[in-house]
């Protein structure tokens, strides 16, 4: 097993706070906007137009805070190559191919959500197709596994604080207070918004090694 080379772990951790730095107009109206959508969501389960218009603006508010970290971070001086339309395919296979590793076993899962981490920076920042996004991220990413998996502890951390403040409440009848609610969107938001600065910011420390 190859061993985790702390120092690149660092350096992509620091690129990714960078960007969020970057865009951090975009990050806090991320923050906001997401905690209390899905904190909406979370109250009104069984309307399912509720739903679908919090996973609507999950969607949007990902592509607006993907875009800003591009442009913002120096990554995409010239504007952003692609809309929201490219993003949303991008996406959409992206999901196809973690649900299969899923479906295999949860490994694979995992391994291909690393590799093609890079993804929505080939996708969006540059002129090539989804084909070529895809390639250029498994290259990209190609013996910097544990590297980039390493990267990955601190929305873990943040998910499981998300996560531990709702499982409190897992064992009681009650309704989850709202301020609980509101703390663990805010956490899982985080977590999302973190994600997405560290696949951004492979793309951009691959960028540098070219």
């Amino acid at each position: 097993m190859a061993a985790l080379k702390l120092y690149e772990t660092i350096d992509i951790w620091s690129e990714a706070r960078r960007l969020l730095v970057s865009a951090k107009g975009t990050l806090g109206a991320y923050l906001v906007i997401m905690t209390l959508s899905e904190t909406v969501v979370d109250r009104f389960p069984e309307i399912a137009p509720v739903g679908w218009a919090g996973s609507a603006i999950t969607l949007f508010m990902s592509y607006w805070l993907t875009i800003n970290m591009l442009y913002f971070g120096g990554l995409a001086p010239g504007g952003v190559q692609k809309g929201l339309l490219a993003f949303l395919g991008l996406t959409f296979l992206y999901a196809i191919v973690i649900g299969l590793g899923w479906v295999a076993l949860v490994f694979p899962a995992f391994y291909f959500g690393i590799r093609f981490s890079a993804v929505l920076g080939y996708g969006m920042g540059e002129t090539g197709g989804f084909r070529d996004a895809f390639g250029r991220s498994w290259n990209a990413t190609k013996g910097h596994f544990w590297e980039i998996a390493g990267a990955l502890f601190v929305p873990l951390v943040l998910s499981v604080i998300s996560f531990s403040i709702i499982g409190s409440w897992a064992d009681k009848s009650l309704q989850v207070p709202i301020g609980a609610a509101i703390a663990s969107n805010f956490f899982a938001a985080a977590t999302g918004a973190t994600l997405i600065a560290i696949g951004v910011g492979v793309y951009a420390a691959a960028r540098t090694r070219v």
